[in-house]
């Protein structure tokens, strides 16, 4: 059990490592077309590792039903996803051809684990910049949920809990597209 464990922590990591990357190169792009600034000389992935090792470990605690030699199997495969520079995309679809996850297993995990990724580094992100309040921003579609429509256009702080489900942030709730404009 403790080899099982060890190699999701292991691919759960190299997953957050990847995704953050791309995600500071991103943000910085962001801010260098919003504000003329240039801060890609400031924020760097190391320092996110320590909120990515605790966030990879709690995600990684989640997988409990799958064997030993499956795990091994699907983090190479993610390895070498991530690797060649392939997304999420890429990923569900080889859970679903390769491994037999459903179309809707596959597509719900890739898509709540990444953004959820994202949530939680955008939070660090603007934090590190001095970003204190955000905007709750849903996508405005037939999907939001009525409690994030009901905040939708809102201003929140980063330090108090916010009114979606357990008090999360815009994007950490399962299954929530909503994201937080500084």
């Amino acid at each position: 059990r403790w080899r099982l464990s060890a190699t999701v922590q292991g691919l759960t990591n190299a997953i957050f490592e990847a995704e953050a990357a791309r995600h500071t190169e991103r943000f910085a792009a962001a801010v260098n077309a919003a504000f003329r600034v240039d801060i890609g000389r400031i924020i760097r992935v190391e320092d996110l590792r320590d909120k990515l090792e605790t966030f990879a470990a709690r995600n990684s605690a989640l997988i409990t039903n799958i064997n030993e030699e499956l795990v091994g199997r699907i983090a190479q495969t993610t390895l070498d996803l991530f690797s060649r520079g392939r997304g999420v995309t890429e990923l569900r679809k080889r859970l679903t051809d390769v491994f037999g996850f459903s179309q809707k297993r596959a597509r719900t995990i890739a898509r709540n684990e990444i953004g959820s990724l994202t949530a939680q580094l955008n939070r660090e992100r603007h934090t590190q910049i001095g970003v204190t309040t955000y905007v709750w921003m849903t996508s405005r579609d037939e999907r939001v949920r009525p409690l994030h429509r009901a905040v939708d256009g809102t201003e929140h702080n980063y330090d108090r809990q916010c009114p979606a489900e357990g008090g999360g942030q815009p994007g950490e709730p399962i299954n929530c597209r909503c994201v937080a404009r500084a």
